[in-house]
């Protein structure tokens, strides 16, 4: 008797098991988080040179979102990147360009009034879904990510600024 309550009870769980599928089953594995990546570099402008270029790390074991999950990331995604000047020391008047690599990934060049996009905040998103999605592939695989910001400014002269970029993810991974 107890052998065919068993044998029912292990008919039940493999109907359960056939019917759900292992991609449910996985799913109920997994966990799904939002984290923000956000880095600064200073640019230092010089009254000798019109052009510029500075590089970020981000390295997602700094993240203390991420940090438990880096080895049991199943997919990452960038919701939304951007970047904002701050801190401006110049000319008011003064004009340029930046544009961020990462991944092989140029976004840009975006133009600016380097004092009116400190002063407004004005914020200078990637758009770029394909871009984005090269780049968080990278992210995913290397767990980190360079990203290089270089551009002009017009007219040359002796200055400073920040330039403080942000992403914000969709991290999938295997629950601890």
């Amino acid at each position: 008797m107890k052998t065919i309550k068993n044998m029912k009870k292990f008919v039940i769980l493999f109907a359960v098991i056939a019917l759900v599928g292992c991609d449910e089953v996985d799913e109920l594995t997994q966990i799904d988080f939002d984290t923000d990546i956000t880095e600064e570099i200073t640019v230092n402008l010089t009254e000798d040179n019109t052009s510029f270029t500075g590089n970020i790390m981000i390295n997602l074991a700094d993240n203390s979102d991420i940090e438990d999950y880096l080895s049991n990331i199943e997919d990452i995604e960038i919701t939304e990147a951007s970047y904002i000047i701050k801190n401006y020391v110049g000319e008011e008047l003064a004009t340029g360009t930046i544009t961020a690599t990462a991944a092989s990934q140029n976004f840009g060049p975006y133009n600016h009034t380097f004092f009116t996009d400190a002063q407004n905040g004005t914020v200078f998103p990637f758009n770029d879904v394909n871009k984005l999605n090269t780049v968080a592939n990278t992210l995913q695989s290397t767990n980190q990510l360079n990203v290089q910001l270089s551009g002009t400014q017009d007219p040359a002269q002796n200055g400073s600024f920040v330039i403080e970029v942000t992403f914000k993810l969709n991290v999938t991974a295997q629950a601890l």
